[in-house]
């Protein structure tokens, strides 16, 4: 039985094979070479080609997102707007944008209109302010 020849690069001679016809070093060396001469025209095309993917392909891109963001699903997600009746949490309108969780557990609480979802942010998530501003609302309309 014949030994059988390693490849190796041509340029380089290394074995560490890579896709093409050249090792893996060689390959990123020619790699960050092209970028190096343009580096803006790379870069636009990758975002141009990432815009088009994002395009074509909106139920991954929100799929991704939700899971990124929340650790949800989107089947999860349908179930808990399912579970508030599609309306916002708070004050029950239709207009659902923003999904309410818990900024030092980052557990889910709810989806809210984007109204809602700032007012629990500038009230620091605090039930305390968010009493004491309902006490003075009440106080002021007298």
């Amino acid at each position: 039985m014949a030994a059988t020849a390693k490849a190796v690069c041509p340029k380089c001679g290394a074995s560490e094979w890579g896709t093409r016809n050249r090792c893996r070093p060689c390959e990123r060396k020619k790699a960050r070479a092209k970028r190096a001469a343009d580096p803006t025209t790379a870069r636009a095309k990758d975002r141009a080609k990432l815009r088009a993917w994002r395009k074509a392909n909106p139920d991954k891109v929100r799929a991704q997102k939700l899971r990124a963001d929340y650790s949800l699903s989107p089947a999860d997600y349908d179930a808990l707007v399912a579970a508030q009746n599609g309306r916002c949490a708070i004050c029950k309108s239709a207009k659902l944008e923003c999904i309410d969780h818990c900024h030092t557990t980052g557990r889910v609480r709810g989806v809210l209109c984007r109204a809602c979802n700032a007012a629990l942010g500038q009230f620091r998530d605090n039930p305390d302010l968010f009493v004491r501003g309902a006490e003075y609302l009440e106080r002021s309309d007298s």
